[in-house]
């Protein structure tokens, strides 16, 4: 807001009787101290959603009933990787994810399988080494060849069945694509 226009903002509130308005900012200044005394001067500091994890569950109920797509609730594995996820964007990150991510739901239920490869991405809370990022490609590959068929697919990458469902598992839980 430019220096004029927020000394007209202050005035019009200056002579409003108990004016109903909410003021956000990123930090407070002192070219902001006529604007929050008009308004009664509260400061409410609010920390980063990556610090207040406990409040994502209520914010996702909010946004999933303010979209028109449907869904009602989201799986409890999405649910804790939306909890543990940084959202550097903070609720508003949250929010646009949320209502991309029913957009493409095609239940009641969001759930992991749902999501594009960049929700998947924003989930990770952090990224691939460079010997994960080669075990992932060709765990993806040896399944492209294999049709999908992942007895085949660890019979082609030398190792167990059990150690590729294993993998294949953590890196879906990680938010990442496998079967692509």
């Amino acid at each position: 807001m430019t220096p004029s226009a927020r000394a007209s903002l202050a005035d019009l509130l200056a002579r409003c009787e108990n004016p109903l308005a909410v003021l956000t900012m990123s930090a407070l200044t002192e070219d902001d101290t006529a604007l929050t005394a008009a308004l009664g001067g509260i400061e409410i500091e609010l920390p980063p959603l990556r610090n207040r994890r406990e409040d994502v569950a209520q914010l996702v109920a909010h946004f999933l009933a303010g979209t028109a797509h449907g869904v009602l609730r989201v799986s409890s594995s999405l649910q804790r990787a939306m909890t543990k996820a940084d959202w550097v964007g903070n609720v508003a990150q949250l929010r646009d994810f949320v209502n991309t991510a029913a957009a493409r739901c095609d239940g009641v239920e969001l759930g992991m399988h749902h999501l594009s490869e960049s929700h998947r991405r924003a989930l990770s809370p952090n990224l691939l080494s460079r010997l994960e990022d080669a075990e992932l490609r060709q765990i993806r590959e040896a399944l492209a060849e294999a049709g999908g068929n992942r007895v085949r697919a660890a019979e082609l990458l030398q190792i167990g069945r059990s150690t590729l469902y294993r993998k294949i598992e953590l890196y879906e839980r990680r938010g990442y694509d496998v079967e692509q």
